[in-house]
């Protein structure tokens, strides 16, 4: 089985794309720009190791008397990068990438994802939300999440 810890050349790429997400959206809205997020696809082609998902992606339903708040995404199979700038008289030139949790079969994109950007943003800091993917649940596919983190360092 594939352990993407072990492949340095995917690990690469795949954190050579996030960045030059977060640089391409900074630069096609410069620093200047009033443009406040730019959601950008990491791959044109299929991701490495991409599983056709047999479901589409979708916010799972609210479960009865969970917080409304809280919304689940699952079924990602298309990883994107959404970039969220400050205004721009509050912009410091800090930029933060975001990663939701979620258990490896979920996002929680509200409250660890756009939440947290807005948040950052009033604080003056861009704020870069990675939507990456994650299997149907009940399914053995390989999970790609544990692959995003070297992006943080």
């Amino acid at each position: 089985m594939f352990d993407p810890i072990a492949s340095p050349a995917i690990l690469a790429a795949m954190n050579m794309r996030c960045l030059a997400g977060v640089g391409l959206a900074l630069a096609l809205h410069g620093p200047g720009s009033s443009a406040s997020e730019i959601t950008l696809r990491l791959w044109d082609s299929p991701p490495p190791l991409a599983v056709p998902s047999d479901k589409p992606e979708a916010y799972l339903p609210i479960e009865p008397g969970a917080d409304p708040e809280i919304t689940r995404l699952g079924n990602v199979s298309e990883p994107e990068l959404t970039v969220y700038q400050p205004p721009v008289e509050r912009r410091n030139g800090t930029c933060v990438l975001i990663c939701p949790g979620g258990g490896y079969y979920i996002l929680a994109m509200k409250h660890e994802g756009t939440q947290v950007a807005t948040w950052l943003n009033s604080l003056g800091v861009t704020a870069a939300v990675l939507k990456y993917r994650v299997p149907s649940p009940g399914t053995n596919r390989p999970r790609p999440a544990p692959s995003s983190m070297p992006s943080a360092r």
